[in-house]
């Protein structure tokens, strides 16, 4: 992960990708540090502790 990215918390990397929380932003992150996947409502909450 490059040292330029910063997350407010982050899951262990799975199949590639990692759950990470920026702000009110939750999505998954590649090992390059680019975000794959995004939730586009922030409304919409997870049960995975971060």
């Amino acid at each position: 992960m490059p040292s330029s990215l910063l997350v407010d918390a982050a899951a262990d990397f799975t199949a590639g990708v990692a759950m990470v929380r920026l702000g009110n932003r939750l999505g998954y992150i590649d090992t390059t540090g680019r975000w794959v996947i995004t939730v586009a409502d922030d409304a919409i909450e997870d049960d995975t502790p971060l």
